[in-house]
């Protein structure tokens, strides 16, 4: 039998590009992961005062969704956190000066308004796990266990660390009270289960759900 021959320097060469590729490729994907964050984290903040584009809460989790149904739940909550904590900061950021104003100085409040962002931002840290844990779920349930996983680490927040109900995602909806009826009953948390779904409907792309989510609205 024949041996087999040296592979010839066109192959090597070609191995050799493919090998860098697959090497270049977790530097790009992370670098595009964390700029979902960071997307995402401008689009929610843009939604509060003193921006008031409320209309950008309903595909301001988009990125985020995207971002943790690609990662492994342990970087999906690191991603998370980094949305939540530069959320937090961006939106809540008149903190530091109002702290100013008594007998804190700029030097002491940023370290403790920076604190509170970090605590705030493992809501959405713990949000992005729980959907990166159910990515290989389709269809309504994954709609379904996207809206609730917000909804429920947003109220989570609220009782674990008293007196931080900061921007809670259906506050964003302040400025259209026919869209904000449901908080008669179900309070600010039924906004936010809304936002959420509609949100999850995009990622999806499944559009009959569409409806479901005018239904909800």
């Amino acid at each position: 039998v024949e041996p087999r021959s040296q592979p010839d320097q066109a192959r090597v060469y070609e191995l050799t590009r493919l090998y860098s590729r697959y090497n270049e490729k977790p530097m790009k994907s992370g670098i595009a992961k964390t700029g979902a964050a960071i997307l995402a984290a401008f689009l929610y903040a843009f939604a509060f005062p003193k921006f008031n584009c409320s209309w950008i809460s309903w595909v301001a989790l988009v990125p985020l969704i995207l971002m943790s149904r690609s990662e492994t739940p342990l970087r999906a909550w690191l991603y998370g956190w980094v949305f939540g904590t530069l959320a937090n900061a961006l939106a809540t950021y008149g903190i530091v000066p109002a702290m100013t104003l008594g007998r804190w100085s700029f030097y002491r409040a940023v370290p403790l308004a920076f604190t509170g962002w970090c605590v705030m931002g493992l809501q959405a840290a713990f949000f992005c796990l729980i959907v990166s844990a159910v990515r290989f779920a389709r269809g309504f349930f994954a709609v379904l266990a996207i809206a609730a996983a917000w909804t429920a680490t947003e109220y989570l927040r609220t009782i674990l660390v008293p007196g931080i109900p900061f921007i809670l995602f259906g506050y964003s909806q302040w400025t259209h009270p026919a869209l904000i009826q449901i908080a008669s009953i179900t309070g600010c948390f039924g906004g936010s289960f809304v936002l959420a779904y509609a949100n999850a409907v995009l990622v999806s792309r499944r559009w009959p759900l569409i409806g479901s989510a005018v239904l909800l609205v």
